[in-house]
């Protein structure tokens, strides 16, 4: 009876041991995956071809003088057709009263899929209009209201309000 009561123990122990590891590294997945580089990317706009991520940290309001904005912010994007992922640290502008979004490219990189991005050498940096329905217009929406907890467009905001619009 003892030796039977002793190896149930010791089995129960071993399961015992094994759900508190399985637990541990369960716990431990959501750290690793936002402990590169204190990063936060937050998946924006995908279609069959395409993902385009920003990275929440990197958002920096630049000029606050209502009713013009200049907000930074590094995007991520994964081309699926082409085999090839970029990186680009944008500037959106806004006028509010006018609903104008535009935006321009501070640097940009692109890496072949490994983890090292390299500086492109020719990129366009001059100011380009926004254009309601684009990936930049979904984009830009997404950093003002990270920015400022509202939508730039009047449409988004009426639609989610004050909620953000990647949370179910």
């Amino acid at each position: 009876m003892i030796l039977t009561s002793t190896i149930i123990s010791n089995k129960g122990d071993k399961e015992m041991k094994k759900l508190v590891v399985l637990l541990f590294l369960v716990l431990c997945i959501p750290l690793a995956v936002f402990a590169d580089g204190n990063r936060n990317i937050v998946g924006v706009v995908k279609n069959m071809e395409y993902n385009v991520g920003i990275d929440t940290n990197s958002i920096k309001v630049v000029r606050y003088q209502p009713p013009y904005y200049i907000i930074n912010v590094d995007e991520y994007h994964q081309n699926f057709k082409d085999g090839i992922l970029g990186a680009r640290h944008a500037q959106y502008f806004y006028d509010y009263d006018k609903r104008e979004m535009q935006t321009k490219t501070l640097k940009q990189y692109t890496s072949d899929g490994s983890s090292e991005f390299i500086e492109d050498e020719y990129y366009n940096t001059d100011l380009q209009p926004v254009r309601e329905g684009t990936m930049a217009y979904l984009v830009g929406n997404y950093v003002f209201y990270k920015a400022y907890g509202m939508y730039f467009s009047k449409e988004l905001q009426d639609q989610y309000g004050n909620r953000d619009a990647l949370k179910k």
